[in-house]
């Protein structure tokens, strides 16, 4: 899951429920596109169905022109 600490977050230009439409036109991306961006609280409650073994995360320093990434990880059991 893409985590709102993502430097896509603050490329949003609107949100529409749980998407927000991201410009990524003047990006190597070059497009517009939607993200369901997650804060960590809100794994627990989006895999209830699994049992919750570990959240993570990762982060990525792709580009020197953008902001490093940020990813959640959900490793749950059924």
């Amino acid at each position: 899951m893409i985590a709102k600490t993502h430097w896509f977050f603050a490329q949003g230009i609107t949100q529409e429920g749980d998407f927000h439409k991201i410009d990524l036109s003047l990006t190597r991306f070059n497009q517009y596109t939607y993200i369901n961006f997650k804060a960590k609280d809100e794994l627990e409650e989006l895999f209830k169905p699994f049992e919750k073994c570990l959240i993570g995360s990762y982060s990525l320093d792709i580009m020197p022109e953008e902001d490093p990434t940020h990813h959640w990880i959900y490793i749950g059991q059924k």
